[in-house]
C-alpha cells in the first residue's frame, strides 16, 4: 500500500502496523475490510431522520474500528461527535453544533475510505 496516500487520508500506517504487531498484510485485510462497512451510509440515514441514539451507536462504532487501526483524522472526527452526542441532551440533527460535527465525521470518513482505496490501486500498480 501506498503509505504516502493512507497518511493523506489521516491514516498512521505505520504506528497502524506496530498495533497490529508488525503483521502488514494483516493492517492491510483489516483496512481493506473496512471499504465494505455502510457506517457512513447508516450514520448518514440516522443524521436525516433524526435518531440521536442510533448515530451514536453507528459514530461510537466507527470510533472504536478507527481507533484500532490508526485512522487518526476519521478517529478524532469520531470521537468529538460522540462526546456531544452521548449525554442524548435536548439537541436535534438541525443543531449548529451537530451539524457541523456530522460533516467533519463524514468528511473524515470519506477521505480515509478514498485513502484506502487509492492506496490500494497503487499497490497494484
Amino acid at each position: 500500500m501506498d503509505t504516502i496516500l493512507l497518511e493523506q487520508g489521516g491514516i498512521d500506517y505505520a504506528h497502524g502496523v506496530e498495533r497490529f504487531l508488525g503483521d502488514s498484510a494483516l493492517y492491510e485485510e483489516v483496512l481493506a475490510e473496512f471499504l465494505k462497512e455502510d457506517a457512513l451510509d447508516r450514520a448518514q440515514a440516522a443524521y436525516d431522520s433524526h435518531d440521536l441514539d442510533a448515530l451514536f451507536a453507528v459514530v461510537h462504532e466507527v470510533k472504536g474500528s478507527s481507533g484500532n487501526t490508526d485512522m487518526h483524522d476519521l478517529y478524532l472526527a469520531s470521537a468529538e461527535l460522540a462526546d456531544l452526542l452521548r449525554p442524548r441532551a435536548v439537541r436535534t440533527p438541525q443543531d449548529a453544533d451537530v451539524t457541523r460535527l456530522f460533516d467533519a465525521f463524514a468528511d473524515a470518513y470519506r477521505r480515509a475510505v478514498a485513502a484506502i482505496r487509492a492506496a490500494s490501486e497503487d499497490k497494484g500498480a
